[in-house]
């Protein structure tokens, strides 16, 4: 499978990241291809998200590792913390939720799949590159704590810290892989992939309010379409 504009190897020129792969493919394609812009809401959200891993970096343990990229031939992957504490090497990553995602983690019926496979994916490259994981953990700073509709979800307080189970190493990294050549071919390709399935668009949320690249996809447009239509 070769780059159609260089030739070379596509998995020497394009390699996904964990957070790319963890995307719906099509989703994923679509922001690598198509121009797209995001709202000033979002743009805030990402600001508050890099302002709480530098404030938290600067608080950290002695000797820490911190966003250090990492890859293997499958893909990249940056985590966000690691660091032992009394003999046990932790690996958190952090998270700016809002009350409706931190209910969502809290409940053990829901699926915790994309933060279980995130986690334990930096966990398999962490390995790798000779640092071992003992523990792995969520900390969730909550973006709407204190107000009424966080205390009407049940979210009472500003910080979650939620553990994260290992995954059998073959499972993810097979996961990633599947997700990794799925792209790659896509791209290589030129052709949009199949749409993004059931729990990728989050049972049509994610096309409706949270997909940056919506334009170019017919269900996104379909969702945006009936959202209009309710409105009026």
């Amino acid at each position: 499978m070769n780059c159609p504009d260089c030739s070379a190897p596509m998995d020497l020129v394009f390699k996904g990241s964990v957070t790319q792969l963890l995307n719906g493919t099509r989703m994923s394609y679509l922001k690598i291809v198509e121009p797209y812009y995001i709202t000033p809401t979002d743009s805030m959200y990402a600001l508050l998200g890099s302002g709480v891993h530098k404030l938290l970096a600067e608080h950290g343990h002695q000797g820490a590792l911190q966003e250090k990229q990492l890859q293997d031939e499958i893909n990249s992957g940056t985590f966000d913390y690691y660091y032992e504490e009394d003999g046990v090497a932790v690996l958190t990553d952090y998270k700016v939720w809002g009350s409706w995602a931190v209910r969502r983690i809290l409940d053990p019926s829901e699926d915790h799949i994309d933060a279980e496979m995130q986690v334990n994916r930096y966990r398999t490259l962490l390995e790798a590159a000779g640092h071992r994981v003992d523990r792995m953990q969520l900390q969730i700073a909550v973006r709407d704590s204190g107000l009424a509709i966080a205390k009407q979800r049940g979210i009472d307080k500003p910080v979650y810290v939620i553990p994260i189970k290992f995954i059998v190493d073959l499972d993810v990294i097979s996961y990633f892989q599947v997700k990794a050549i799925a792209l790659q071919e896509s791209l290589a390709s030129k052709q949009l992939p199949q749409p993004c399935d059931e729990r990728e668009r989050w049972q049509g949320n994610r096309c409706k309010s949270y997909c940056d690249v919506w334009q170019s996809c017919e269900i996104g447009r379909s969702k945006h379409v009936q959202v209009s239509a309710k409105a009026l």
